[in-house]
């Protein structure tokens, strides 16, 4: 542990890359989808759901972040910053938002046929905490990859 943590702490301006070479060094391309959490087993939302309803379904699956789903498609993600943002932005009235309206629906995404070490390569490019990485098969989204 004593030393990971020195290795972690001398590379931490590239720290997704650090992290991928821990887990993953003798392997080579590996795809994404290996450690995928199967869209049945993450937690949905659609747009029109109250933002009491977001709230409790972040909180019950314990990832940080939900998923805007119509049909097979992934329209945005909802993550806990979202919410802290939405209570900063409408204050009082946040209780009669909907997640459509608090979603982030520019938000990074892996496509299935990606390896990991592409994932965490852009991760470290791309300079922002994201802990769930939603996976799409084409237009379907069909997984998240948790990098926790």
């Amino acid at each position: 542990m004593i030393v990971s943590g020195s290795y972690l702490a001398d590379n931490a301006s590239s720290l997704d890359s650090a992290v991928y070479s821990l887990k993953y060094s003798d392997e080579k391309g590996v795809p994404v989808t290996r450690n995928m959490i199967k869209r049945d087993y993450l937690p949905l939302v659609n747009g029109n759901d109250g933002f009491f309803s977001v709230i409790d379904t972040i909180n019950k699956w314990r990832l940080g972040i939900c998923f805007v789903t119509r049909g097979p498609e992934l329209l945005a993600v909802i993550s806990d910053g979202d919410i802290r943002r939405a209570f900063l932005k409408h204050q009082r009235g946040v209780f009669d938002v909907s997640a459509a309206a608090i979603a982030n629906p520019d938000f990074y995404y892996a496509r299935e046929s990606q390896t990991l070490e592409e994932v965490y390569s852009e991760l470290a490019k791309l300079y922002k905490p994201i802990s769930v990485v939603p996976i799409l098969s084409g237009d379907a989204f069909i997984g998240a990859l948790p990098l926790g």
